[in-house]
């Protein structure tokens, strides 16, 4: 009889397969967050995007009206 490269019990089986998919959870996590760093200069320009905030709405040309649900006749 052939050996398997896998072992043959169903609990080993599903250990094997457990680490291996929480080693490619941890292998993907590290790619997203810690691949490269920001450069400083475009770090300061992300946050100064997020505290200035938006000026208007791109489509939104009208002025903002001082009652925010007006009446309809």
């Amino acid at each position: 009889m052939k050996s398997l490269p896998f072992p043959s019990s169903r609990l080993a089986r599903d250990i094997t397969l457990t680490i291996a998919v929480k080693l490619l959870l941890v292998a993907c996590l590290k790619f997203a967050f810690f691949s490269e760093p920001m450069d400083k200069a475009e770090a300061a320009q992300r946050i100064a995007d997020r505290v200035s905030g938006p000026s208007a709405p791109a489509g939104d040309a009208s002025p903002p009206s001082s009652h925010p649900h007006p009446e309809k006749p």
